[in-house]
């Protein structure tokens, strides 16, 4: 569904793509969303067990490869990260 909604998205306007990360003992789950209206629409996540919630490109790469995987050729993406 959401693959329909990237691609019929307006084009010049901004996707705002949040990257998140949460403990889930002894687990972390990394999260990338969509910002939309003040909310977030998750695109991917995945969970790993690790100590800590923060983890390295390596870890957040697949997930990130996935967002990419979704998003039209051409769109202005800012991805922030939130803590």
């Amino acid at each position: 569904m959401i693959q329909s909604v990237l691609k019929d998205w307006p084009a010049g306007c901004k996707l705002y793509i949040a990257l998140d990360t949460t403990a889930l003992t002894p687990f972390v789950l990394i999260r990338v969303s969509l910002i939309y209206r003040g909310r977030a629409i998750p695109l991917a996540w995945r969970a790993i067990r690790f100590p800590s919630t923060k983890v390295s490109f390596a870890e957040y790469q697949p997930v990130l490869d996935q967002v990419y995987a979704l998003i039209p050729e051409g769109m202005v993406v800012t991805v922030t990260q939130i803590y």
